[in-house]
């Protein structure tokens, strides 16, 4: 059993806001901003207004979606370093002028703003609302940013201890982990700090950092539990599923592949390093294994496809660049992903149950998630390069083809999947995400404190 309804209660008590405008910045990729729309467009329908300010790789999106978009510079500077450190472009978005350029950008959309809505990797929206003197609100589907005794950072090495001694090592690892960040990257960070009038503050103005004033996270508590220490401004409040784009139409030839026999696995990557080799295992381990596949190759589309906007393989496997999984997944048998936190959710609505090939950031966490939770297999997804061809150590066709096998023989993790879908059906994220920062909002005009307890 999933267990009995952990999700949020929303007062009753009818909260009258006047009219706010909100800005919303979106900084990452499409994992990144897809949960962030229904909060959005929940606003909007509330009678808000909702602006964007997104660098250029999301910015024809949500012009698309109808907002108004304020264009910030490209996530990444050119420069050594950028190619072959995986980490080194998350800290050179922040470097120097770059997060000058930022700054200046926000500082201006932010002109008449009643709060702005952010990730935990954007420092220039806390350093420009601080100095606005208006709420930034985090908004994030993984908790991995929020310090607590009852876990450690991810990725990491070592799992969290679970004694009383273990969580004192675990506030430890938490405490090293933001001094490291500090040093990396303090001395930029503080010279924009100090240079519009304000203090540096390390619980403020740091990567990784979540809102004092209110952090919404973005999924489903029977999937994240809230944890006992969190700060009360912490509110677990409902997964956020949105991933269909005004401007998608249904693939020609996808449904007469869908009907033309079993509901097929379906394999997504998503923006995950080393999508083509996997993708290319995958079709492998189907053929392998017998069966129908559908695979979605996302940024790998390009390899893997050429200049095709799909194919159809007579082996019953099909290739498309995207089909939302809201579309996709009532047709489908399993999903074989990377782990990331909005395809694992999506899947589980839909009662599916899923291999997952963590590589990277959140894939651990939400790995370990889908082992405990009992809705699917787990493959180690580490990537080695030998003779500069990256490989997987632990996946190969034949691997995955007996990880699909087992899968499907045992009827336990697709039974798993469809209590946590029961448990997940009648959430509303996007309203009590609607809620929650309305009543921040009604607290801050009231003069009452920003962080207030359920």
């Amino acid at each position: 059993m999933i267990g009995k309804d952990i999700r949020p209660k929303v007062r009753s008590v009818a909260l009258v806001v006047n009219v706010a405008r909100f800005l919303v910045v979106a900084i990452g990729s499409l994992g990144d901003l897809h949960p962030m729309m229904p909060v959005a467009i929940e606003l909007q329908r509330r009678g808000h207004q909702v602006s964007f300010a997104a660098p250029p790789v999301l910015h024809s999106e949500l012009v698309m979606q109808g907002f108004e978009c304020v264009r910030l510079p490209p996530l990444v500077l050119p420069g050594p370093g950028t190619s072959g450190d995986s980490t080194q472009p998350k800290f050179l978005e922040l470097a120097g002028p770059h997060l000058e350029s930022i700054i200046d950008k926000l500082d201006e959309a932010c002109e008449g703003v009643d709060a702005v809505l952010t990730s935990p990797h954007q420092v220039a929206s806390a350093i420009v609302a601080e100095r606005r003197r208006i709420p930034w609100i985090t908004l994030t589907v993984f908790p991995g940013f929020i310090p607590s005794s009852y876990t450690v950072p991810e990725p990491h090495w070592l799992p969290a201890l679970p004694t009383p001694v273990g969580r004192v090592v675990n506030r430890l690892t938490w405490r090293a982990y933001r001094q490291a960040l500090l040093y990396i990257n303090r001395d930029y960070i503080n010279r924009a700090v100090e240079s519009r009038g304000l203090k540096f503050d390390h619980n403020l103005y740091a990567p990784g950092v979540t809102s004092p004033h209110l952090t919404l996270v973005l999924s489903s508590a029977h999937y994240t539990p809230p944890l006992r220490d969190w700060p009360a401004s912490v509110k677990v409040s409902g997964y956020s599923p949105w991933d269909r784009p005004r401007h998608w139409t249904e693939p020609h030839d996808l449904a007469a592949f869908l009907a033309g026999g079993p509901p097929p696995v379906v394999v997504t990557v998503s923006s995950a390093r080393n999508g083509g080799l996997l993708l290319t295992i995958a079709k492998q381990a189907l053929e392998e294994s017998g069966r129908r596949g559908i695979l979605l190759t996302g940024q790998a589309s390009e390899e893997l496809l050429g200049g095709a906007p799909h194919l159809i393989l007579d082996r019953g496997i099909a290739a498309f660049p995207y089909i939302p999984l809201s579309y996709l997944l009532p047709k489908a048998d399993l999903v074989i992903h990377h782990a990331g936190i909005g395809t694992v959710l999506t899947t589980a609505m839909h009662g599916l149950p899923c291999i997952a090939i963590p590589t990277s950031f959140d894939h651990f966490y939400n790995a370990g998630r889908v082992r405990a939770l009992g809705i699917g297999r787990v493959l180690p997804g580490n990537v080695e390069v030998v003779d500069r061809n990256a490989r997987y150590r632990h996946v190969t066709a034949h691997k995955l083809a007996e990880e699909i096998v087992a899968l499907t023989a045992d009827p336990g993790y697709r039974h798993k999947a469809r209590e946590l879908m029961t448990a997940m059906k009648g959430e509303d994220g996007p309203g009590r995400a609607g809620d929650e920062i309305e009543a921040l909002l009604a607290r801050r005009r009231a003069g009452r404190p920003a962080a207030a307890s359920a």
